[in-house]
């Protein structure tokens, strides 16, 4: 089976807005997302957070969100009747270190 749409990409844009005591700021932000698919069995999604990342200034200072990656290769492998999709998923925030997680879900498509 071919794959219609081997590679799709995303853009958010977003606004926020922060109330703390009697203060109060906003800014705006993007983040991007692409995910590739090169057959119907393996994916590779990454995503970005705040690649244009909202700036609020509540008094003098102003504090920048964090920026953030995910990468996330995912496989689907058929055993024995079952779909078995193995994902990991390695996150970044700025200033901290990669953060892996991973995850199995199986399905079963009986007669």
């Amino acid at each position: 089976m071919s794959n219609p749409r081997p590679l799709e990409a995303g853009v958010s844009l977003k606004a926020v807005r922060e109330v703390i005591d009697a203060y109060s700021a906003s800014g705006s932000g993007a983040d991007l997302g692409v995910t590739l698919r090169p057959d119907e069995r393996f994916s590779l999604a990454v995503a970005a957070q705040n690649v244009l990342a909202p700036e609020l200034t509540f008094l003098r200072r102003p504090v920048r969100y964090a920026r953030g990656l995910e990468i996330s290769p995912a496989c689907l492998l058929k055993p024995l009747g079952l779909d078995a999709l193995l994902a990991l998923k390695l996150s970044r925030i700025e200033g901290r270190s990669w953060s892996p997680a991973g995850g199995v879900e199986l399905g079963y498509h009986g007669a």
